[in-house]
């Protein structure tokens, strides 16, 4: 199995918002943010989570064109349509489960994060794997809203993310066959925040 620590947050490229989304803070043009001096701190949450802001990050659309341009590999292009197709179901996933997050909360996208940072949320929930699809790497990850099959089989780590210093506070690890699996990725955050707050669902 094959481990990937956090190292660089990829701001999601496709810029395009579903009908049902929470925000239209003005868009953040770093493309890229590098993590630098960053902890990480495993099997917890943020002591201070339940008086902070936490950001649920929504997936937008990639920008897909109708024909595959020569300079991008026919996989890529696939996994991209594919990310296209499945997007939205797994942003429904997340409007319905973040409502059962507990504290103070918002959905909004990867490039709004830092806009948001500066209103009173300190925290995003975050996993490695949120940008795979943009990986040109990977040539047999198969995915669905709820889960797939890959004869690779590789680990994301599920973590809070500390947007003032970048620190990460791992709690969890999933398998990256389920990355539409909005469901249950908020919901393992909701199993950890009931353990050691003693609230959630």
């Amino acid at each position: 199995m094959k481990k990937f620590l956090p190292a660089t947050l990829l701001v999601a490229f496709g810029l395009l918002t579903p009908a049902w989304a929470q925000t239209a803070a003005p868009l953040d043009t770093t493309i890229t943010r590098t993590v630098a001096n960053y902890r990480i701190f495993r099997g917890e949450l943020p002591a201070d989570l339940p008086t902070a802001g936490l950001l649920f990050i929504r997936y937008t659309a990639a920008d897909v064109p109708p024909k595959r341009p020569d300079n991008v590999p026919a996989q890529v292009f696939r996994y991209r349509k594919t990310h296209n197709d499945k997007f939205a179901a797994a942003n429904e996933q997340l409007l319905a489960a973040a409502q059962k997050y507990p504290y103070k909360h918002r959905i909004t996208t990867q490039d709004s994060a830092q806009y948001y940072r500066t209103r009173g949320y300190r925290y995003e929930l975050f996993f490695d794997g949120f940008n795979r699809f943009y990986d040109l790497s990977r040539h047999d990850i198969d995915v669905n809203a709820s889960g797939g099959k890959s004869s690779d089989v590789r680990l994301s780590d599920l973590y809070v993310l500390n947007l003032d210093n970048n620190s990460v506070y791992v709690f969890e690890e999933f398998n990256e066959n389920y990355l539409y699996y909005y469901k249950g990725i908020v919901g393992m955050l909701l199993k950890k925040v009931n353990k050691q707050f003693g609230a959630g669902q």
